[in-house]
């Protein structure tokens, strides 16, 4: 992970170049998570990348771009966004993918207070 990861989330957020899945609509709906939330989530200043997934062949969960979990403890209710930064075609701009977004879940993230990331997985 690195700072022009997230400087470029931010800029692509604040540019609207953010697009949903379906997959991430429905995860939204069923975990009473905003739009405005993610959105403000990805453009946030206090934001920071608590993990980075490298692109996956797994069946079932194969992505071909690095998947990005962003968080910012500034925002209540506490939200991770997952998101990729994706190229849909020759010289256009990036795009900011959402795939899903969900609550911090204590039983699944150890907090480390004042340390970056402040969120680490059990």
């Amino acid at each position: 992970m690195n700072d022009s990861d997230l400087c470029s989330i931010r800029q692509l957020a604040r540019m609207k170049r953010v697009f949903i899945s379906a997959h991430a609509l429905q995860r939204f709906i069923e975990r009473n998570i905003s739009l405005e939330d993610v959105h403000g989530i990805l453009k946030s200043e206090n934001n920071c990348l608590i993990e980075r997934q490298a692109p996956s062949a797994t069946m079932g969960k194969e992505h071909k771009d690095p998947r990005y979990l962003v968080y910012d403890k500034t925002v209540n209710p506490e939200i991770i966004v997952v998101c990729a930064i994706s190229f849909n075609g020759p010289n256009q701009l990036p795009d900011i993918n959402i795939v899903t977004a969900e609550r911090v879940d204590n039983c699944k993230w150890n907090r480390q207070y004042d340390k970056d990331p402040p969120l680490i997985r059990k």
